[in-house]
């Protein structure tokens, strides 16, 4: 194979990773954010997930989509 596939193929795996990863992180968020919107009672307990999920999605900028599924408990 030559180099020029090789490093295709690296690159698009590497898309890969970070797209799924962006994804994941996304969900988080949009899931706090809309447990959030339709609190009507612990508001306070509802900001705090909702800022726990976006240091969350702050913190793992890099991290391996399996790693990520696995901290949100989430089946991809």
């Amino acid at each position: 194979m030559s180099y020029q596939k090789k490093s295709k193929y690296r690159y698009e795996e590497e898309f890969q990773i970070v797209f799924s990863s962006l994804l994941l992180r996304q969900k988080k968020l949009l899931d706090a954010y809309q447990k959030r919107k339709m609190a009507k009672e612990n508001l306070d307990i509802a900001d705090k997930e909702f800022h726990e999920a976006i240091n969350f999605a702050n913190s793992n900028e890099s991290e391996n989509p399996n790693n990520l599924a696995m901290k949100l408990k989430v089946n991809i």
